[in-house]
């Protein structure tokens, strides 16, 4: 007698989709990325480390990624840096902002201003996650 075995195609999809051990994983990476990414972002009033979230996603066919990504629209100047002198765009003056935003102890009316240094805070937190990940 002969025995008959069925196979729907959602189980041979599944087959051919990363495998619940390389999605587990990628997640507890991506999830170590995403912790040590809020702790290295620069913390002015902290809306930028808020917004650091984490996506699992498949990748082609047998892989999947994971992505750590911001909301905030200034999260590429903080990385990236920006390049100097800075002028007003609908005013002759900049109203720079006493401490703990500047080293001026008042208010100060400035034509321009130098851009800032980089930090590439994402990177690091990369290389710290997978790091101590084990992986």
């Amino acid at each position: 007698m002969a025995t008959r075995v069925t196979i729907y195609d959602e189980a041979i999809a599944s087959a051919f989709w990363p495998g619940e051990m390389a999605w587990r994983g990628t997640r507890r990476v991506g999830d170590l990325h995403a912790r040590y990414a809020r702790q290295d972002a620069p913390h002015r009033t902290g809306r930028l480390g808020k917004s650091i979230y984490m996506v699992v996603t498949p990748y082609g066919r047998f892989r999947c990624r994971y992505t750590v990504a911001t909301k905030v629209e200034y999260a590429s100047y903080t990385i990236t840096g920006t390049q100097g002198p800075i002028f007003p765009k609908k005013s002759l003056f900049l109203f720079v902002r006493p401490r703990p935003f500047s080293y001026y102890s008042k208010t100060t009316l400035r034509m321009s201003v130098r851009g800032q240094r980089g930090h590439d805070w994402l990177e690091s937190s990369r290389q710290r996650a997978w790091l101590d990940s084990g992986i």
